[in-house]
């Protein structure tokens, strides 16, 4: 089968909002009351950004069959030098369904995120990647960035 992209509609909600859940699944987020109530206000949430264009997404199909996706979403950043947008591409749930990978959806649907954000002048595009995505983003010229967090919900002072 042929791979072809197209932009995601609001009639894809339906597959953006389960092919995030299975990325969550298989990252290990197991939980299924968490991941019921994620769905939920990821479909509200994802709406109103489709619907303002700050969350864009592409869909891989195969044939008439979706096999892909992953979205783009233009979070709101503070001035930077360099960066004078009010806007940062944020590239986030990459998924493609298990019988069509390594077809080369993944990278296909990247490239197309990175083509759309720089046509309009976004400088650069951020991610996280989960480990067994990092090798493909390092092939379209991602870098390792330093990131810090904290898990206030946890006690002790390395938490």
């Amino acid at each position: 089968m042929d791979l072809k992209l197209r932009p995601a509609t609001m009639e894809d909600l339906p597959l953006l909002v389960r092919h995030r859940r299975a990325m969550f699944e298989e990252m290990g987020f197991a939980a299924t009351r968490d991941l019921d109530e994620h769905d939920q206000a990821f479909a509200v949430w994802a709406e109103q950004m489709m619907a303002t264009g700050r969350l864009v997404a592409f869909v891989a199909q195969f044939g008439d069959r979706p096999g892909a996706s992953c979205c783009l979403w233009l979070r709101e950043q503070q001035p930077k030098p360099g960066l004078g947008q009010a806007h940062a591409p944020y590239l986030m749930s990459m998924f493609t369904d298990p019988p069509f990978r390594r077809r080369g959806a993944a990278g296909a649907l990247a490239a197309a995120a990175l083509q759309w954000a720089g046509e309009r002048g976004f400088a650069q595009v951020t991610l996280h990647a989960s480990t067994a995505a990092v090798g493909l983003y390092e092939r379209l010229g991602f870098a390792r960035t330093w990131e810090m967090r904290r898990n206030l919900l946890d006690e002790g002072p390395e938490a």
